[in-house]
């Protein structure tokens, strides 16, 4: 960024950077849609000269100004260069961000990133907008507005975005930190997600805590997600991932080589175990609940049984398995078959529960 003051002469020209501002304090240099296109690349513009004002001419390369009038005509320039047109803001509104890249340096307020247009932040924002274009938050950046994304948001390491609402159809990559943060549309946590409430998709591949996912929602878990709820929807724990979860309503189900340290039924739900693993004790199993075992098949044959607080379910065939519980003194137990996956369904008779919730 700097400034300079050029004497320029009858019909000569001066070459002048991308992104220089025409400033004369006695005539208005005017620029025409015409007259800016022409700066798509290296060209010369003559401009009309009259009045007294400021333009602004921008474009990828140098030009050449023509003054077009008598000699000793003095103009006061002013320039900031950005490469690839991207334009920096230090101060309070850049409003709405169209095409091309708008960086903020510190607490600005855009109204909001339209289709095609890119937002840089790297330090913090404030107020409330929507970015229908993208959104880059930097290393060490934070966002701490309410802000809607109908586009993408992409959160880089060691920075974070709080009170974010992700729109059906909106993105957000995080390989930093989100906080309280509203998925309708899609979240790829690669670092860390606090509090989310889902309703769209949410992959954990880093850490979640205290998600919440309700009906129409789901998560998929190849990290860790600590406290995770479902009040509906559905949750799936893939090969790498380790949950524990209070089942209020939805569908749980355990991939192989993903892990449940322990598992809560807090109202009616369902349990599925596809060959993955539940370390960790199963409470508050009740009327209403389902526990299905896909990889042990049923037959009439199939008993349950319970001892210590652990549930051993055996087949007539070859196979069965165990479940840790706080199980019942009785084992009035109803076994059936999946249908969706020919295993063995474990459901309890009414007025029994197995544990506390």
């Amino acid at each position: 960024t700097g400034s300079a003051t050029a004497n320029v002469a009858l019909g000569a020209t001066t070459a002048l950077m991308s992104g220089t501002t025409v400033e004369n304090k006695t005539v208005d240099v005017g620029l025409s849609g015409a007259d800016l296109a022409r700066f798509v690349g290296v060209g010369t513009a003559t401009l009309a000269i009259g009045g007294t004002g400021t333009d602004t001419i921008d474009g990828p390369g140098a030009f050449a100004l023509t003054t077009g009038l008598t000699a000793g005509l003095t103009i006061g320039l002013s320039y900031t260069y950005f490469p690839g047109g991207t334009q920096a803001v230090v101060a309070p509104n850049p409003g709405v961000v169209a095409a091309g890249e708008t960086r903020v340096l510190s607490g600005a307020t855009p109204t909001a990133v339209a289709p095609g247009g890119t937002l840089v932040v790297s330090n913090g924002m404030t107020g409330p907008f929507t970015v229908y274009g993208t959104e880059n938050l930097l290393p060490g950046g934070a966002m701490i507005a309410p802000q809607t994304i109908k586009g993408t948001l992409n959160v880089a390491a060691t920075s974070h975005a709080d009170l974010a609402t992700v729109t059906l159809g909106g993105v957000v990559n995080d390989d930093g930190a989100i906080n309280y943060t509203t998925i309708a549309g899609l979240a790829v946590v690669r670092g860390t997600a606090s509090q989310s409430v889902v309703t769209g998709t949410e992959y954990v591949y880093g850490q979640s805590t205290g998600s919440i996912v309700l009906p129409g929602g789901r998560e998929i878990v190849a990290g860790r997600a600590t406290g995770l709820q479902l009040q509906g929807g559905d949750a799936q724990i893939v090969a790498g991932g380790a949950a524990d979860v209070r089942l209020a309503a939805g569908r749980v189900t355990v991939e192989s080589g993903g892990n449940v340290s322990a598992l809560a039924f807090a109202g009616p739900g369902t349990l599925t175990i596809n060959d993955g693993g539940v370390a960790g004790p199963i409470t508050g199993f009740a009327a209403g609940d389902t526990i299905t075992l896909a990889g042990v098949p049923f037959s009439a044959a199939s008993s349950a049984s319970t001892s210590a607080g652990i549930l051993t379910i055996t087949t007539g065939q070859s196979g069965g398995t165990s479940l840790q519980g706080a199980a019942p003194a009785r084992t009035n137990f109803r076994l059936a078959a999946a249908p969706a996956t020919g295993g063995t369904a474990i459901t309890l008779e009414p007025g029994l529960s197995v544990g506390g919730t």
